[in-house]
């Protein structure tokens, strides 16, 4: 099939094409979009041919269509050291096609959703409330990075069941060293040499990952051998069965719990740090967010009864997604010819269903750039034109906890404090490994405490 079957797209060398996203992603990809329309090809140097689509119509045939055609395992091998290196395992739901996927979503789902992610409420306010204790106050601080250390903390109580004691500490600890090499730029460009050097970076990041595994091995044994009778993920994983009565084996679990660590955590603290950015320049809807959240607060229990009555809190949550997506877009590899969005594209070409550019299109959001949290009050989104979590069978399995999490953390800081914006510039997206982190780590001030916490 000819290369003219591509859609057209920026024609500097592609070296360059790898550069220019990395120092301004977003305005790489507005720069395309007016330049070349809803369709456009990208093309890295080591990495391919990337086709752009922001049509929702277009969208809904990428995350629809056949999975044997739109594989999204072979398009994870080239996001980088995380998912290139073998960290996450080759049992991990990201990575897996077909029945294998499957199995393990029909199997990881259930401790995702309703009743049960409701129980973790009271650890996810604890987790906000020991945090903010700490934070000083009228000092300008950095909320990304402290969001970051409550969605881990979070991470470790719900899905691995660990309270403070010593595996809870010396496994955060060696996964935020981990992640820190993961994510520096040498790891990222060179994913060829960081597959097998054992030196500098790339073997600091081979020896943590071998203790982060000796350390998840030895929970899964003792989880094992006493039964596994607990309330959190890794339990309920541990006791869970197939439709053929087989249970997942000990690398598929640990595949899985590193992906729920790194994929967890910084997407939920990323996501969080953008509402507060958002909301913290915009005072009315901060107004009314925080007399919602005080009207139903109490003594600061938010339990599911007065969750469900934080509905501005709820649309706040969705229009920051829309406006600012933490993951930009979700990725498929054409493993056959395919016809898309009126192009005949070749075996092997990535094709991207973009949430940053399907999100800010003003035929489907009028005055795209504008935080209107009333765009979603009694309104549903859309799953092909409001796409942070991706949707379908493929479709982020921890949506509704991450939904959930962040109506927590926002409810309960909010009622614990009064935060402000802290004087200085506004934050810009900065491209971190596959998603998209305030460049200032969205800088507020804690000017006092509502209720102690």
């Amino acid at each position: 099939m000819p290369a003219m079957s591509l859609p057209p797209g920026p024609r500097l060398p592609r070296l360059l094409q790898v550069l220019a996203p990395l120092r301004d992603p977003t305005g790489f990809w507005d720069s395309c979009a007016r330049r070349y329309g809803p369709t456009w090809t990208w093309r890295p140097l080591g990495f391919g041919e990337w086709v752009y689509f922001s049509d929702p119509e277009v969208n809904r045939e990428i995350f629809t269509g056949d999975p044997e055609v739109f594989r999204a395992g072979l398009g994870r091998s080239a996001l980088g050291p995380i998912f290139g290196t073998g960290l996450l395992g080759a049992n991990s739901l990201l990575l897996l096609e077909g029945a294998k996927h499957l199995r393990h979503r029909r199997i990881l789902l259930p401790p995702f959703h309703g009743e049960r992610i409701e129980a973790y409420a009271r650890v996810m306010a604890e987790s906000v409330t020991r945090a903010m204790a700490t934070w000083p106050l009228g000092q300008p601080i950095a909320l990304y990075h402290r969001f970051e250390e409550i969605t881990l903390e979070v991470i470790m109580r719900t899905v691995f069941g660990l309270e403070a004691g010593p595996a809870h500490a010396r496994l955060t600890h060696l996964l935020v060293d981990l992640l820190k090499i993961a994510y520096s730029p040498a790891l990222w460009l060179m994913p060829i040499l960081s597959t097998r050097a054992r030196f500098g970076p790339w073997g600091r990041f081979y020896r943590l990952a071998a203790e982060i595994d000796r350390i998840i091995y030895d929970e899964i044994a003792a989880r094992r051998a006493a039964g596994a009778a607990g309330e959190d993920i890794l339990s309920l994983i541990l006791a869970a069965r197939d439709e053929d009565g087989q249970a997942l084996s000990d690398t598929e679990i640990r595949d899985e719990l590193v992906t729920m660590l790194i994929a967890g955590h910084d997407s939920t603290a990323t996501a969080l740090a953008w509402t507060f950015e958002l909301v913290l320049a915009a005072p009315e809807v901060q107004a009314r967010l925080e007399a919602e959240i005080d009207a139903v607060a109490g003594d600061g229990v938010f339990d599911r009864a007065r969750l469900g009555q934080l509905e501005y809190c709820d649309a706040v949550i969705k229009e920051s997604l829309r406006l600012q997506p933490p993951v930009p877009g979700c990725v498929r590899e054409l493993a056959a010819p395919a016809k898309l969005g009126g192009y005949e594209l070749p075996a092997g070409t990535r094709v991207l269903a973009s949430a940053w550019l399907t999100q800010r299109r003003p035929d489907i959001y009028p005055d795209p750039l504008r935080f209107d949290p009333d765009r979603f009050l009694g309104v549903k989104p859309d799953p092909y034109a409001w796409l942070p979590f991706g949707t379908g069978l493929r479709g982020c399995i921890g949506t509704a906890y991450s939904l959930f999490e962040m109506k927590v953390v926002l409810a309960t800081a909010l009622s614990l404090a009064r935060v402000r914006r802290a004087p200085g510039p506004r934050a810009r997206p900065r491209l971190h490994e596959v998603m998209l982190v305030p460049s200032t780590g969205t800088m507020a001030i804690l000017d006092g405490w509502k209720r102690q916490p």
